[in-house]
């Protein structure tokens, strides 16, 4: 047999065929139902079918997979502004009861928000031309299908009937905000779970939760955390009830870049007309790391202006990755701009940094201490940035790793980092702020006792530096500092105290707090806080410059739910905690004073001279005792 044996015959579908098909179509996946018969009204008051632009798109492809998979469908949206996130979820809401006969919930932040969905509602049912078999009626807070279907909408402050029902398709919108504007409600995550709960875990069932960012605490943020990506969801790393994570940044919308003239786009290239130093730099990461045009700058320049001039307004509705948003929305217990200041000299004098480790001259006598730099290979446990100079005063924070672990699993770790207090220059006349010259490395859990060891030695080698441990749940780590014959601050009795000159015994500083803005642990924060306030003014500030301190800092805010200053969902604390000790009692710190000639030796020759000495003594009478 060869080819010319096969009759090559045209296709021709027939009109019922190709109706047949769609009907298929049409009822297997809600993107192809709002593609040819979905409409919308457009901002500019045009009714037309929807074109599904790329955030859109990906939910219709999550919604396509978990439907063939026999999933229940639940989605988190986090939205940026005026990109079709709510008209998506509304018209798959829409046709998922079309479809499926369900029950429906739509809860929102505010009435008017709820109106506005709700408005989306009604077009996509008063133009949708398929036949269903059935008509469909939308009326004010209501609407009513021939299928048996039911839709209603409510705020979160007034949801009982929803929890009181059994869903099949569930709508939340705007959860960032549910505990602000007219919705208010006290408890949001209850809210939340009450309204989860009333949809069951089942195919064929929905639920979308979609919000603008509004900080990195609160329910939204904690259920994205736990969230999975659509990739993880293929790859198998995925539970039936996992929300899928979607995520759009900006610059992938069409209507997110603005046509240019070559001489704007020159100005752009070169940042001459930036705002700011702070924009210059984000706008040349735009240009240079995801290879944007000088036409999205300028629609990102035009939406900071829309935004009174407010890159974090900007940023929350306009995010360019998750961190920036979730961070742009949070209210950062330390100044953003000056943090990005010294975030962005670290990464200028990175190749400056020495990694190494430090070793006992002799471990009996611990009388001095050698510094070795190793590579990132190695694993060293400590960073330095700045050598002990003579006539500088050194502090040493420690905060003690007590194993805790974050929403995600992850224990906290010891925290040391070296503070050098300020000091004026005799030689140009002018004020050196404060520094941390040194820090043990990022993410490290070690033995008490080896962290103890390791403490002691760069005290040694900071000239005898006055270490300031945590007291509470110490871990027995001040014991073990206090047999090495550390340095170790010592609480001070109270003015009032008759005694008060008499020392107290009491090692370590203890962190008490009401944890709203009172006590001991936030006045040491306090002080840290207005250094890095006034980093631009002369005569104050701190400098800090380790990335990995510095992401912490960024991560720590003020909980809106307690009032109490702490770190972000997902996030430590351990050496912001260490670094406001050190900070905090800087002035109390050891001068650091010319080592003795024999420290300055190399060990073998010290251990040679010692040899000399012991000979010297044992053999002549005494009279050239050393």
């Amino acid at each position: 047999m060869n080819g010319s044996d096969y009759e090559v015959r045209e296709f021709a579908p027939t009109a019922e065929g190709v109706n047949d098909l769609l009907r298929l179509l049409v009822e297997a996946n809600p993107m192809v139902w709002l593609e040819n018969y979905g409409k919308i009204m457009t901002k500019k008051k045009e009714l037309r079918l929807l074109k599904p632009n790329p955030l859109q798109f990906r939910l219709a492809q999550v919604v396509d997979y978990m439907l063939r998979h026999k999933l229940p469908v639940r989605i988190l949206i986090y939205k940026p502004r005026q990109k079709g996130s709510s008209t998506g979820s509304m018209g798959i809401a829409d046709w998922f009861v079309k479809r499926f006969g369900h029950k429906a919930y739509l809860c929102g932040n505010e009435l008017s928000n709820c109106r506005n969905l709700w408005d989306i509602l009604k077009t996509y049912n008063d133009h949708d031309h398929y036949d269903w078999g059935f008509t469909s009626e939308v009326l004010a807070k209501s609407a009513r299908y021939g299928n048996g279907g039911q839709f209603h909408w409510a705020t979160a402050k007034n949801v009982e009937s929803g929890r009181s029902a059994t869903l099949g398709a569930l709508v939340m919108t705007e959860i960032a905000r549910w505990a602000e504007d007219d919705g208010a409600v006290r408890d949001a995550g209850k809210v939340f779970s009450s309204l989860m709960g009333a949809v069951p875990l089942e195919p064929n069932t929905l639920v979308i939760g979609e919000t603008t960012v509004r900080g990195a605490s609160g329910v939204f943020y904690e259920q994205w955390q736990r969230a999975k990506t659509f990739e993880q969801m293929q790859n198998g790393d995925y539970e039936p009830g996992d929300f899928i994570k979607v995520f759009m940044p900006w610059y992938v919308f069409e209507d997110s870049k603005l046509a240019c003239t070559e001489a704007e786009a020159s100005k752009i290239h070169s940042g001459s007309d930036c705002l700011n130093e702070t924009e210059r730099a984000t706008e040349r990461n735009l240009l240079t790391r995801y290879k944007l045009t000088p036409g999205h700058v300028k629609y990102f320049r035009m939406r900071l202006k829309a935004c009174d001039y407010d890159p974090e307004e900007r940023d929350r509705e306009e995010p360019t990755t998750e961190e920036s948003g979730f961070f742009a929305a949070q209210a950062n217990y330390f100044n953003k701009t000056n943090l990005q200041h010294m975030r962005r000299a670290a990464e200028e004098e990175e190749k400056e940094v020495q990694m190494g480790v430090f070793e006992w001259d002799d471990k009996v006598k611990r009388q001095a201490v050698t510094w070795t730099l190793a590579t990132e290979e190695d694993r060293p446990l400590w960073v330095l940035r700045e050598r002990p100079q003579i006539g500088r005063r050194y502090t040493i924070g420690a905060d003690n790793s007590r194993g805790l672990a974050n929403s995600k699993g992850d224990p906290d770790c010891h925290a040391v980092p070296v503070v050098r207090d300020g000091y004026a220059c005799k030689e140009t006349g002018t004020w050196v702020r404060p520094k941390v010259v040194a820090t043990l490395r990022s993410k490290c859990r070690i033995d008490i006792d080896v962290l103890a060891d390791e403490i002691a030695k760069i005290s040694k080698f900071y000239g005898g530096a006055l270490v300031v441990p945590e007291a509470n749940n110490d871990c027995g780590l001040i014991m073990c500092l206090k047999k090495l014959g550390v340095n170790i601050y010592e609480r001070e009795r109270p003015a009032t105290d008759k005694e008060d000159q008499m020392p107290t015994g009491k090692l370590g500083i203890w962190t008490s707090d009401d944890g709203a803005g009172q006590g001991m642990r936030s006045g040491m924060l306090g002080e840290l806080r207005a250094a890095v306030r006034k980093q631009m003014m002369d005569g104050e500030g701190i400098d800090i410059p380790f990335i990995h301190i510095l992401d912490e800092m960024e991560h720590f805010a003020i909980n809106p739910n307690t009032g109490k200053a702490e770190a972000m969902e997902g996030w430590h604390d351990d050496f912001v905690m260490g670094l406001a000790f050190a900070y905090f009692l800087r002035g109390r710190g050891t001068v650091y004073a010319a080592p003795e000639l024999s420290q300055m030796l190399p060990p073998d020759v010290r251990r040679l001279m010692e040899l000399h000495a012991q000979d010297t003594v044992g053999g002549g009478g005494g009279a050239h005792r050393i």
